[in-house]
């Protein structure tokens, strides 16, 4: 039996599955129920967040194990961005129980020149095999980041993301304001969740 709420006129509205039939489920629980809701809020602020670099040729899969920057690297038109990259193409090793993850921050760790830059996280939501399938389905996050000097430790910077699926394939992509290519190299920081 769900909980009713009662208005003035003495309707009555089932509101059942609203809430957990147990409170402490949280992401374990029903998908979109309240319980579910404050639990992932919790998870997100309260979890463990693990960094990731590259492997060789500063692509994909991400190592939890090295501090090699993933690169991406601008279009030489301006505006325009150039080639996506692998970031996670599924086979990141993950803690035991993990279901879902979310990209939380990128750190950047130098840049080739100072510009504005436009930085571009993809995912593969919906199973899609390119980046671009990606992008025009919109499973994609911008971040515009001013580089102002190179060579310097540079500070993180949150990514707003939806949870993905454990072995969502991720790119990255760089676009820069003025013309001629340029690269960027990151790090990228996730937060895991059990359901």
């Amino acid at each position: 039996m769900g909980l009713y709420a009662t208005t003035t006129d003495v309707d009555i509205v089932d509101i059942g599955d609203a809430f957990d039939t147990v409170v402490t489920d949280g992401l374990l629980g029903t998908p979109d129920s309240l319980s579910y809701r404050v639990g992932e809020i919790e998870r997100h602020v309260h979890s463990y967040e693990r960094w990731f670099g590259a492997s060789a040729g500063n692509v994909g899969p991400g190592l939890e194990t090295v501090l090699t920057a993933f690169r991406a690297t601008s279009s030489a038109t301006a505006n325009a961005f150039g080639t996506a990259i692998v970031v996670f193409d599924g086979t990141e090793v993950i803690p035991a129980g993990t279901v879902k993850w979310d990209p939380h921050r990128v750190h950047i760790l130098n840049a080739q020149t100072t510009d504005v830059y436009r930085f571009r996280m993809v995912y593969a939501r919906n199973g899609e095999a390119t980046a671009a399938a990606a992008v025009t389905n919109g499973n994609y996050t911008d971040m515009i980041i001013k580089i102002d000097s190179t060579n310097t430790d540079f500070t993180s910077i949150q990514m707003q993301a939806r949870r993905m699926p454990i072995a969502t394939k991720s790119w990255a992509q760089l676009a820069k304001a003025t013309a001629g290519a340029a690269w960027m190299d990151f790090m990228v920081g996730l937060h895991y969740y059990e359901g």
